[in-house]
């Protein structure tokens, strides 16, 4: 169509004609362009509708309703046990699950200094129930501790449960936290374990060697030498857990692999 012969659409701009850029939404966008058909007499109606739509974009910097849909950033899911929810009855073992999870699982000691692994939460609500796999009961409560994320990295404590490890080997749990611990499906937070004494935790974990990589590593082998997917931080086993993560006394690594860690919402 030449510049000369465009006319303005009747129906796009005189229903947005009161709105300015900066304040129109994707949603009145939408409701707009909600009724026009795809079909060759629309086409103005058509342009300028995404002439609207690009225009508040550039304004307002956003991309909501465009590369997102509104949706999450990283949604990561697993399959529903019902059509619109996970069944309350059922753990989502977070340190398998994806995108930073592995299906290859061994055995022995974990970190006692307060070590953290991120994870993409698979729904939204409080958490009712943790998980632990203990291979072998030994003198130690360990607290398990989530963290939110802030640009890639552990931040503010939600809350935590502590495990006594001497009581018994298998699959252990807690439902007493220190808070109540809200997650939002397809978020990123961390999980935290710190140990209250030296006696280094026996669990089942991730294997070190194949746990979601920053790099390379240090060898083409990618083994465990690598710089891997999660934060030791300053803080040692007798110290509390911080309220807030000091990301720049913390080192990147993965030294004793990723513990299993099962959450019931």
């Amino acid at each position: 169509m030449r510049a000369e012969d465009r006319k303005p659409s009747k129906r796009v701009f005189p229903l947005l004609q009161n709105l300015d850029l900066d304040s129109v939404t994707f949603a009145q966008v939408q409701s707009v362009g909600d009724p026009i058909s795809l079909e060759d007499m629309n086409v103005q109606e058509l342009e300028d509708l995404l002439l609207c739509q690009f225009a508040r974009l550039a304004v307002k910097s956003e991309w909501d309703g465009l590369l997102t849909a509104g949706g999450s950033e990283f949604n990561v899911e697993l399959p529903k046990q019902s059509a619109s929810t996970y069944s309350a009855s059922y753990m989502v073992n977070v340190a398998t699950a994806p995108p930073y999870g592995s299906n290859t699982v061994q055995g022995g000691g974990v970190t006692t200094d307060m070590e953290c692994w991120p994870f993409i939460s698979p729904n939204s609500g409080d958490i009712s129930k943790m998980y632990l796999g203990v291979n072998a009961t030994v003198t130690n409560t360990v607290s398990m501790a989530i963290y939110s994320d802030d640009d890639g990295v552990p931040k503010t404590l939600l809350g935590y449960g502590d495990f006594d490890l001497s009581v018994s080997t298998g699959t252990v749990s807690q439902t007493s936290f220190s808070a109540t611990i809200t997650l939002t499906r397809g978020t990123q937070y961390w999980y935290a374990m710190k140990s209250s004494s030296a006696n280094q935790p026996n669990m089942k974990k991730v294997d070190t060697d194949i746990c979601a990589t920053i790099g390379l590593g240090d060898s083409l082998a990618m083994t465990s030498t690598g710089k891997y997917m999660s934060i030791n931080t300053e803080v040692a086993h007798g110290d509390a857990l911080p309220s807030t993560i000091t990301i720049g006394n913390a080192t990147v690594g993965n030294f004793s692999g990723r513990p299993m860690f099962g959450l019931e919402f």
